[in-house]
């Protein structure tokens, strides 16, 4: 009789979790900030998904892989060009019309990698490179992606930060860190809170191949703080993800410093200064001032608190439920006109928000 009653309740649970997810529309919500705090100024370069030649299920990876690490060079090393991907490039109308593209092909046979970027502008082949190298353990994939984001910036903008190159091109040596890294990548960026243990496990693998790989250090946090998000947006229990997320900055940062192999020359490797370290992540930045906002609330200090929210908001402005209670900060101080835009703008994010 159990099992009969476990099935309906499965169903309804699903069917919950459904129903919040078409109230929020997650990959639109948690790619505003980016997008909007993107140059327009900036040369936009389209990476497109790569072509998997030879069909090899386990390499699909590098589809996203390849454009993905090429794209870390560009948004990095140098300050007037934007790399726009997946997920972003489905929410930014620069990804409509951009001013390069970058597209390509790769096959894998006989133990051997061969990658063929390409770099359009329009329908124009600008510029075309290949790669052939062993595969998979082997570094000379990292090297080799920065040889051809170097050809690229030699196009779009000569000039870049040779430091900041570096520090890119030696974030990981292990291939196996990166595919876990792009493969947890893959499953969060679909914004399904059902896919967000899957990338976790990703991340996870990515730090057992590389304690060192700040990047799988990220991931983790990218998960927990979007698990924080929607917790807090269905009014359900999430400050343990945003604490989960600061042990995870703790680690990268006790793992920051990467002794060289000894094949490693030491003018590639980047020394980093002992110093504190201030909290940058938006999310966390964001959380202490939403505390501070209830707390403040509490006290019934409703001046305070409606600029502990807008600090919030500052951080985190795709945080509907932060919007609701500035309305309310600003209906207790008598400003109805200013809290009825707090929430409409907390409506516009979460239709389902009451």
């Amino acid at each position: 009789m159990k099992r009969y009653f476990l099935v309906p309740i499965l169903l309804l649970i699903f069917m919950a979790n459904a129903f919040a997810d078409t109230c929020i529309d997650w990959g639109k919500v948690m790619t505003k900030f980016d997008i909007d705090n993107i140059s327009k100024s900036k040369k936009a370069v389209l990476l497109q998904p790569f072509e998997n030649f030879t069909h090899i299920t386990a390499d699909d990876w590098l589809s996203t892989g390849i454009p993905y690490m090429i794209g870390e060079y560009l948004n990095n090393v140098v300050t007037d060009v934007n790399g726009i991907a997946n997920p972003i490039a489905k929410y930014d109308p620069a990804a409509a019309n951009p001013a390069y593209t970058l597209t390509g092909m790769y096959q894998h046979t006989s133990g051997k990698l061969r990658i063929f970027p390409k770099l359009m502008q329009g329908t124009e082949v600008i510029k075309q490179f290949q790669i052939d190298l062993p595969y998979p353990q082997n570094k000379q994939f990292f090297d080799s992606l920065g040889d051809v984001a170097l050809g690229i910036l030699q196009v779009v903008s000569p000039r870049y930060d040779r430091d900041k190159f570096n520090l890119i091109k030696t974030e990981t040596y292990s291939v196996p860190a990166y595919e876990n890294y792009i493969r947890g990548i893959l499953s969060y960026s679909n914004f399904y809170v059902n896919q967000m243990e899957i990338a976790k496990t990703w991340f996870e693998e990515s730090k057992k191949a590389d304690l060192y790989y700040a990047r799988a250090y990220l991931g983790l946090v990218n998960v927990y703080t979007f698990l924080a998000m929607y917790n807090k947006q269905n009014r359900k229990a999430f400050e343990g993800y945003f604490e989960k997320a600061a042990n995870e900055i703790d680690l990268m940062h006790k793992f920051a410093q990467r002794l060289p192999p000894q094949d490693i020359p030491r003018k590639y490797t980047i020394k980093m200064k002992e110093r504190p370290l201030p909290l940058t992540n938006r999310f966390l930045i964001g959380q202490g001032s939403f505390i501070a906002g209830l707390d403040a609330a509490g006290q019934k200090n409703y001046a305070l608190a409606a600029q502990k929210f807008e600090e919030t908001l500052v951080q985190t402005p795709e945080d509907a439920i932060t919007w609701y209670h500035l309305g309310q900060m600003r209906e207790h101080l008598g400003d109805s006109a200013k809290a009825n835009e707090a929430y409409a703008k907390a409506k516009e994010i979460n239709k389902c928000l009451n």
